[in-house]
């Protein structure tokens, strides 16, 4: 799947991250953070920032750093029905196999604009991401 990333159009780096582990790269002005990371308590939900990426400079070209978690949200492929968090049966730690729940085909859309009945923890409580400037 890497690969696939890789070769996007207008991609200047790519890689994969592990929880709790920082993630270097290097950025210019004008660059975006981009990224999206499971909420395996669901069937095809992740976390992503919003709005296209986090802007990895201000305006004025310098570099922006500190927590911007707010700038993520929890967001629903519209691949598969959803089902209740941490308990449906065709999650990823539950599935007999992969793709095995009930195929839904939704545009990808904010979790919170699908009024699917479930509650999900605020995105803070389960994420979080910070840019800290190397030096």
């Amino acid at each position: 799947m890497l690969d696939k990333v890789a070769a996007m159009k207008g991609l200047t780096a790519s890689g994969m991250f592990l929880p709790g582990q920082p993630f270097m790269v290097t950025a210019s002005p004008g660059d975006r953070l981009q990224f999206a990371t499971m909420f395996v308590q669901s069937n095809d939900l992740f976390f992503a920032p919003r709005d296209g990426g986090i802007a990895l400079f201000d305006t004025g070209g310098r570099a922006m750093h500190g927590k911007v978690t707010t700038r993520v949200a929890l967001f629903d492929a519209g691949t598969e029905v959803n089902q209740p968090p941490g308990s449906g049966r065709d999650q990823a730690p539950r599935q007999a196999g992969p793709d095995t729940g009930r195929a839904e085909r939704m545009p990808l859309d904010l979790v919170q604009n699908r009024h699917d009945g479930f509650a999900y923890p605020p995105v803070e409580a389960v994420i979080e991401v910070e840019i800290e400037l190397a030096g």
